[in-house]
């Protein structure tokens, strides 16, 4: 079993950190920056195509946002890169809040959040689940 581990990435405001705990089947990713909390989680599950013709993964997703709230993008997004590279089932839980952010630094927030999960699938892909392409 792999250890969790931790990755940051942007500066000051608009700093993202994710968490990720592989496991023997399934990763569990916690997004979060600013004022952190709980705010959307997204389950992704990797299937096969249901078209014969196409190949790769297809992932199926179910995402609870909490009222108020607009974590689901990310945290939908997430799972399912994740889940589709990996061919792992993924929970991502995102709790994203910076007060009177602009519309600048939530782009910032959204780009730091996928840097931070494209760094995730870089270790995890290379230790946790052997190499994937």
């Amino acid at each position: 079993m792999n250890r969790s581990f931790e990755i940051s990435v942007g500066k000051g405001r608009t700093r993202v950190h994710a968490t990720a705990l592989p496991m023997n089947y399934g990763v569990v990713i916690c997004i979060c920056g600013g004022i952190s909390h709980i705010g959307a989680v997204a389950i992704a599950v990797p299937c096969s195509s249901l078209d014969r013709d196409k190949k790769g993964t297809r992932v199926t997703s179910s995402v609870y946002t909490l009222v108020g709230h607009k974590d689901d993008i990310i945290a939908r997004s997430a799972a399912e890169t994740v889940a589709r590279k990996l061919n792992q089932v993924t929970t991502v839980t995102v709790g994203i809040h910076v007060d009177n952010a602009t519309r600048e630094e939530i782009r910032a927030l959204i780009s730091n959040s996928d840097r931070c999960v494209a760094r995730l699938l870089k270790r995890l892909s290379t230790s946790a689940y052997g190499n994937v392409s």
